[in-house]
């Protein structure tokens, strides 16, 4: 490891890995329980170098974590954020909408990490205690990205801080912090060397890793057929390597070759390895739980609100992650951006990401929903900051009864209104059996019924003259 220091401000990276740095001894190769005492033995008096590559390595070689720590990252990193200013400082909502710009547009496929890269090697820190990011700095105060520094560059043996180790200082030097991003993962104590959550995970692994190894061996000898051929003595002595090549041919299973004198019993086992299965489960929901805080499989995940990132992580958790990166955005990227591009005299933007769980604003819009059934409405404005969506109020259509009352009338319409009154009255009055049973007789029936349509028409041209 390099650090140059005369590229500070350049935005290139101050610290540059070299190539020899790859040819680490690994430190899960033949990992022991012996082993993991003696790692977290030396970090504990600040050598955390080997602690920081089984940190890194472990994610390689065990599925479980390296699942449950990208749905822990994943359930922060899928979150909404922005940088709000200061509502009564003008200067400070100008300075947060320009630096959250940068922060979406900064970094590079080349040497600049971009913002959500480094807030997801920040929450990196959850595994060896601590993570530490370049912020690579430009002519005036601008940012062009951010580079991620490995653990294992880093010592504690002289200090409660880190100092990089480099070719010309192997004892470490310390960094700028006003250069760099730290996040210390506080998981156990304020000491980055026993706060990470590789200490219960790396037992967690050893023992999956010789569980695992005892199943294959389960596998290998019951799982698979055995092949015997019992030949006489004198083909034994003739055709032994000829049969023996015959066996091979088979394939991987077991196989051999003996004479009619030998007596062999092939054991067979009275169980199926469920013990094997039931060690490897219960050791897969102890990873869920360190990480993830519940002990929930990712084939569990369907029952938690459709299965997201964010359900498959404590809300506690949840909230406590970002809160963390909140307060590290404020303190170690706004405030000296700030402090360059403006001065002390500026209030301090926030960086604020919304963690709100989405069966809280389900349950807002019932009771936003029952306080209007029950006579009480919402400004669209106080709804908005409710559930976190921009609302506007939906104008009111009008039904169309009201449409067709206020529409003029046709000059059909117009013409047939009257007779139609008219009409009407003639049936309200007229009753054929009453008629009937009146007149006795058809033609006194009609007689009748002339003079009244006579007299509807006449009431039909009145009220036709008076409109």
């Amino acid at each position: 490891m390099k650090f140059l220091k005369n590229l500070f401000g350049s935005g290139k990276p101050q610290s540059l890995p070299e190539p020899s740095d790859r040819c680490l001894n690994s430190a899960t190769y033949d990992l022991t329980p012996a082993k993991i005492t003696s790692i977290m033995a030396a970090a504990d008096s600040g050598n955390i170098q080997d602690q920081a590559l089984l940190a890194s390595e472990i994610l390689e070689k065990n599925a479980d974590i390296i699942q449950a720590l990208n749905t822990r990252k994943d359930a922060v990193l899928g979150l909404p954020w922005h940088v709000q200013g200061s509502s009564d400082d003008p200067r400070s909502i100008q300075i947060a909408s320009r630096l959250e710009d940068v922060l979406r547009s900064c970094g590079d496929a080349y040497e600049a990490d971009s913002f959500p890269e480094m807030l997801s090697d920040m929450l990196g820190a959850l595994l060896p205690g601590f993570a530490i990011s370049e912020i690579l700095w430009l002519p005036g105060g601008e940012i062009r990205g951010f580079r991620h520094i490995p653990q294992h560059h880093f010592t504690f043996a002289e200090s409660f801080v880190p100092l990089l180790m480099t070719d010309d200082a192997p004892e470490g030097i310390r960094l700028d912090r006003n250069r760099i991003v730290y996040n210390n993962a506080r998981i156990h104590g304020s000491d980055p060397v026993r706060g990470g959550l590789i200490r219960p995970l790396a037992w967690l692994h050893c023992f999956k890793h010789i569980g695992e190894k005892d199943l294959l061996s389960f596998v290998e000898r019951y799982g698979m057929p055995f092949i015997a051929a019992s030949v006489d003595p004198a083909t034994y002595d003739t055709e032994k390597n000829k049969i023996k090549s015959l066996v091979r041919n088979f394939g991987s299973s077991g196989g051999g070759v003996f004479t009619r004198a030998v007596e062999l019993q092939l054991l067979e086992c009275r169980n199926n390895g469920a013990a094997y299965f039931t060690l490897l489960e219960y050791l897969e929901k102890a990873v869920n739980k360190v990480i993830l805080g519940q002990t929930a499989s990712s084939g569990d995940s369907s029952g938690w609100s459709k299965g997201d990132a964010q359900s498959q992580v404590r809300q506690d958790i949840l909230e406590s992650d970002c809160t963390k990166l909140m307060r590290l955005v404020d303190t170690q990227i706004i405030k000296p951006y700030v402090l360059y591009n403006c001065g002390p005299d500026v209030k301090l933007p926030r960086f604020e990401i919304d963690f709100t769980p989405p069966a809280d604003k389900e349950k807002l819009s019932q009771v936003i929903k029952t306080l209007y059934d029950a006579g009480f409405e919402l400004s669209a404005e106080d709804a908005s900051d409710l559930t976190g969506l921009k609302l506007t109020r939906r104008t009111a259509q009008p039904s169309a009864a009201a449409l067709a009352a206020e529409a003029p009338p046709s000059e059909l319409a117009a013409w047939l209104g009257p007779v139609a009154e008219a009409l009407s009255d003639v049936s309200d009055v007229l009753d054929v059996s009453e008629l009937s049973n009146k007149f006795g007789s058809s033609q006194a029936f009609e007689n009748t019924f002339a003079q009244e349509l006579l007299k509807a028409r006449k009431e039909g041209e009145k009220y036709a003259s008076q409109n």
